[in-house]
């Protein structure tokens, strides 16, 4: 009802987080710009780390082009992407799903090595290793990749877990060990949507 950026109360809820990650793209940026502004301060640290490995998926000679150029000219690989098949999703030589789901561990091992260097500088202050809470600004389909990968679902899994537009998850993964436990969805509400943007 008339909520605008600059509303004094909160709109997006969120548990305190200890570390951000966020992909070097625009879009990215300005989203966590917009958390940062209807969020608790308290809630979400000072800075950020930029990891390029965060950006969206790489479509090669794809990117520019409209859905029906696209159907027209290459039709086999454009179903093969509307379906989620992997293996026949070829662009330029390059299976962008396969290649997708590899930088999601990437992903992974880069933000684990950090926590667990985290978790052993706080030892060695004489604090406990809980691990941490971490928040990943990316992009719809490396969203994917990500959540599945977390679990060691492979990419014959894109498609199954499609992000809604401002759609968040939150994944339990204990530390050391080698996948997540547990998963849900945090959805936002439509008017919440249209009110931040």
């Amino acid at each position: 009802e008339g909520d605008d950026l600059n509303s004094s109360q909160p709109k997006i809820t969120l548990p305190p987080m200890d570390h951000i990650y966020v992909s070097p793209l625009t879009r990215a940026l300005e989203t966590l710009s917009i958390l940062r502004q209807n969020t608790c301060a308290s809630k979400l640290p000072d800075g950020h780390t930029v990891l390029h490995e965060l950006r969206e998926i790489d479509l090669y000679g794809w990117e520019g082009r409209d859905k029906y150029d696209l159907k027209s000219n290459d039709a086999q690989s454009y179903e093969a992407w509307e379906v989620g098949d992997p293996y026949n999703f070829v662009v330029d030589g390059k299976r962008p799903l396969v290649e997708l789901w590899s930088r999601a561990e990437q992903v992974w091992d880069v933000i684990r090595r950090h926590q667990q260097q985290q978790d052993f500088e706080g030892i060695g202050h004489g604090e406990s290793s809980v691990g941490s809470d971490t928040l990943l600004v990316c992009h719809g389909s490396l969203g994917q990749a990500l959540l599945c990968t977390a679990f060691g679902w492979d990419e014959t899994h894109f498609r199954k877990y499609e992000f809604p537009n401002c759609g968040l998850v939150e994944i339990s993964w204990v530390p050391l060990e080698e996948r997540a436990r547990n998963w849900r969805w945090h959805l936002p509400e439509l008017s919440d949507v249209k009110n931040v943007y």
